[in-house]
């Protein structure tokens, strides 16, 4: 059974590379990643891919193809029913807290997402709002 997910890629120059230097220079590497659900709906069907670091890469297809439980598989958010990931050299999910504050993404919590006080914004949008000032008068 097909997802209809599909992540290609292709190196025009060729792998000259050694195998140490190569896995240094890896973003993402999976492996058979696959996820199941309950009910046995197949979300991700045995992805293998290879991201270097420093592409760019995107995740194309319909609706229900498995693009965002492939992204929450590889952030460590949720577990693969078999297969295996690496996120920057570090076995995921294991190592989602050591990799997680490096990629920009932040682990699900309780708390709300807000920050602790609302950002101050320079130039005319100002929070708090700024209080009128007067200007000075002249003393006779």
């Amino acid at each position: 059974m097909s997802t209809g997910l599909e992540v290609t890629s292709a190196d025009p120059a060729g792998d000259t590379t050694t195998p140490s230097a190569a896995a240094a220079e890896v973003a993402v590497a999976t492996h058979g990643l696959t996820k199941r659900f309950r009910g046995g709906q197949l979300a991700v069907d045995g992805l293998d891919m290879v991201v270097p670091r420093g592409a760019v890469y995107g995740f194309l297809g319909p609706n229900g193809s498995g693009k965002t439980t492939t992204i929450r598989m590889l952030l460590g958010l949720v577990y693969p029913t078999s297969g295996s990931h690496e996120l920057l050299a570090t076995a995921m999910p294991s190592g989602a807290a050591r990799v997680l504050p490096r990629v920009g993404s932040r682990p699900p919590t309780r708390e709300p997402l807000l920050p602790a006080s609302p950002p101050r914004w320079s130039g005319w949008a100002c929070w708090p709002p700024r209080r009128s000032v007067t200007a000075p008068t002249r003393s006779a």
